[in-house]
């Protein structure tokens, strides 16, 4: 999008080189993300009627009662992808997970008992914890206290 001839006219010489992508984080990222895919929500919401769907950036899952639902849905908006925006699904093949177990999503453990760390940040304390004797107290201070906080705003 970033791309298209009219970000020429808005970006000025602000445009991202052609061999480079958005920095993550950045305000610009977000809009564009939600613009670009503005349309993706109404598609699943309005035309395929999906019960349950929820996005962020280009990450998304939907909620349905029966899985060929699901199956279907996916084949719908892979295809509404390719026609309208160019992309692709990064899993095209995916199958659909049952949610009464836990899942990974953007990087968090969901579960029906809640939201917590997901297996790389675990992995990341349990790495810092082992090289807690090399480590400036300071530093592991600040890990732990970032870990204990991200755990404390999942409601851990």
């Amino acid at each position: 999008m970033y791309r298209h001839p009219l970000a020429a006219l808005a970006l000025g010489d602000h445009r991202v080189p052609p061999d480079q992508g958005l920095p993550l984080g950045g305000y610009l990222s977000h809009w564009s993300g939600g613009l670009y895919l503005d349309g993706l929500d109404h598609h699943v919401k309005r035309v395929l009627k999906v019960p349950g769907y929820l996005r962020y950036m280009d990450d998304f899952v939907l909620f349905a009662e029966r899985a060929e639902a699901l199956v279907q849905a996916r084949e719908l908006i892979a295809d509404w992808l390719g026609q309208e925006r160019g992309l692709t699904l990064k899993h095209p093949f995916a199958e659909p997970l049952d949610n009464r177990l836990p899942t990974v999503f953007l990087g968090f453990r969901i579960s029906r008992a809640g939201i917590g760390p997901g297996p790389k940040a675990l992995r990341r304390l349990r790495r810092r914890l082992r090289r807690a004797d090399d480590m400036d107290p300071a530093h592991l201070a600040r890990s732990l206290l970032a870990f204990r906080g991200m755990w404390g705003a999942l409601g851990g």
